[in-house]
């Protein structure tokens, strides 16, 4: 037997690799921190942290404005950093990180100028649990190849992937199941190259729970079906997810492990056949018992009805329901009310009344509402806040005006006194400034 027979296989050299760096003592950060943390934050960088726990750096910009060699000097004369996030940067610049890539947990890089040589940089950031690799570069031809990606091999501790971009190439998409095999979340939020085939080798990952398409605007109807052979997730977004969400929803029928669902299909004026999800089609959520969250997404689509309500509310195990469609009305909220399970309700539709709203006291298991969206609120006045009181058993009550509401001191001071066990909210939305 020879010599070279001895020798371990690549793969135990890697886990004994992996067991010596896990023993090493954390970086600290050096003498000279403090002054890099200054002229960071003069450069414009944001940098949180300290250095007993690890600073955590930001950095904007943009093709004409790259975050520059010098900034990364000084990230790392920190040391013990634990969150890098860059929006721009020369890709022959990432090699100056080289020396604190093995302490980073966190890293994130949206440049477009990113291309081969720098997904090779990216490699060396072999420890991050976190990682975030985008572009939206549409210069010809690929920036990433699969090639190109294959040098991302080696990386064991990987639980969320935010990789893609507008014209991220699939077959590059692809191969994350076989680069990051650890991965339980994948968010491709606005890339538009995902297609059937990307959902095919995602059968690949043993344990994708999480899976975000949020603004996928483009993906087809073969990638919509193939999201059903994703047999492991429990989170899934088809949010602004292209015109074949109904798609989806089909091949989803008796899912095994989905608990949460949202969805967010329009029907553009100028598409007026465009087959859209309809209260029909949400009567598969009833074959999935496992659901216990869904949304129906804002925008108008003529296809989902009060009549929703309906079938939502035969659900058994329904928990949280979002729903903001403009065509709601109160109606929606009689038709809830049978929901045996329903705790959480986000009501982001303008069309209800104080009537419709005092349904709400009759729900079984109601124990927060939130009322109104974030942003811009929705018509709120004395009656409205007066048919909120007496839900017994709410936990948590956040509202959220549009900016002509106007509500009295006295109505918002009631309603709160009716709750004395927590704190009621009401503000107006985050586009008002009141």
């Amino acid at each position: 037997m020879t010599f070279i027979q001895y020798l371990p296989s690549p793969r135990l050299l890697l886990t004994i690799f992996a067991a010596v760096t896990l023993c090493l003592p954390p970086p600290v950060a050096s003498a000279e921190a403090p002054a890099a943390v200054e002229k960071l934050k003069e450069s414009g960088a944001k940098v949180r942290g300290d250095a007993e726990k690890g600073y955590q750096v930001s950095i904007s910009g943009d093709e004409e404005n790259p975050a520059t060699a010098e900034q990364m000097k000084l990230i790392v004369a920190l040391n013990n950093v634990s969150k890098i996030d860059l929006d721009e940067i020369a890709n022959p610049d990432l090699a100056i990180l080289e020396p604190i890539a093995p302490g980073v947990e966190r890293f994130a890089i949206n440049s477009n100028l990113l291309n081969d040589e720098g997904v090779g940089h990216v490699a060396m950031f072999k420890n991050v649990e976190v990682l975030g690799m985008r572009t939206d570069q549409k210069n010809p031809g690929p920036a990433i190849t699969p090639e190109g990606m294959r040098q991302l091999q080696g990386f064991s501790n990987v639980t969320k992937l935010g990789i893609g971009g507008h014209d991220f190439p699939a077959d590059a998409l692809a191969l994350l199941p076989e680069l990051f095999p650890t991965a339980t979340e994948v968010d491709f939020n606005h890339t538009f190259n995902v297609d059937a085939a990307v959902f095919e080798a995602f059968q690949q990952f043993p344990n994708l729970e999480i899976l975000n398409l949020g603004g996928c605007v483009k993906t087809d109807e073969a990638g919509m079906r193939a999201l059903g052979g994703l047999k492991n997730l429990k989170t899934l977004s088809i949010f602004h997810a292209g015109r074949y969400q109904w798609a989806a929803l089909e091949a989803l029928k008796g899912h095994p492990n989905l608990q949460s669902f949202r969805i967010g299909d329009g029907r553009p004026k100028w598409r007026p056949e465009q087959r859209v999800i309809t209260d029909e089609d949400l009567e598969m959520l009833l074959t999935i018992p496992t659901l216990e969250s869904f949304g129906t997404g804002g925008d108008a689509n003529g296809g989902l009805t009060d009549a929703a309500g309906k079938v939502l509310a035969k659900h058994p195990n329904l928990k949280r329901l979002t729903v903001n469609r403009p065509e709601f009305t109160g109606q929606l909220l009689r038709n809830l009310q049978a929901a045996p399970a329903l705790e959480e309700i986000v009501i982001d539709f303008d069309q209800h009344t104080p009537e419709s709203l005092a349904l709400l006291t009759d729900y079984p298991a109601l124990k927060k509402i939130r009322l109104g969206g974030y942003r811009q609120g929705t018509p709120i006045d004395d009656a409205r806040l007066a048919a909120l009181h007496g839900i017994p058993d709410l936990q948590e009550l956040d509202i959220w005006m549009t900016a002509d509401s106007n509500p009295s001191e006295e109505a918002i001071e009631q309603l709160q006194a009716a709750y004395p066990d927590f704190e009621v909210r009401v503000r107006y939305g985050l586009d008002h400034k009141k």
